[in-house]
């Protein structure tokens, strides 16, 4: 049986995580990331853990070695996901915020999600936008109503 490497805390990780154990606010999964390295710590074998905390033994190894890798702040951040790439490019993204911001068509007042669409379907977005310009707006920081 192969056995996981020890996991050593210092006396200030060791506090900060058994405050992070406990904790009635937190994530769930933060709490119970911090579980299993205590756990880890004292000693106890993956498999052990997995049993104790309910969880996989493949979990408890991915949180053992996110602690030994980047401590404490390795377990209070999910890393990031791959996720679907973005069928608009920033230029067409720029030139929506541009147009949607700063124009104001002549002699009537198109709703903003008709506006967007004519922009996409002219700068080669076809179908329906994957993302609604509020959607944008929010990830540009920008205002809903300019």
């Amino acid at each position: 049986m192969r056995m996981a490497p020890p996991v050593v805390l210092s006396a200030e990780d060791r506090e900060q995580l058994e405050r992070l154990a406990r904790g009635r606010k937190l994530a769930a999964r933060v709490v119970e990331r911090a579980r299993i390295v205590l756990l880890a710590a004292e000693g106890k074998q993956n498999q052990e853990i997995a049993r104790i905390c309910r969880v996989t033994r493949r979990i408890v190894g991915v949180w053992r070695h996110r602690f030994a890798e980047k401590g404490i702040a390795g377990i209070l951040k999910d890393a990031p996901r791959a996720g679907r790439r973005r069928s608009i490019s920033d230029e067409v993204i720029r030139e929506i915020v541009r147009v949607t911001m700063q124009e104001t068509p002549v002699g009537r007042n198109t709703p903003r999600r008709r506006r967007f669409c004519d922009i996409a379907g002219h700068r080669g977005v076809s179908g329906p936008p994957q993302r609604d310009p509020e959607a944008i707006h929010l990830d540009e920081n920008l205002s809903r109503h300019p």
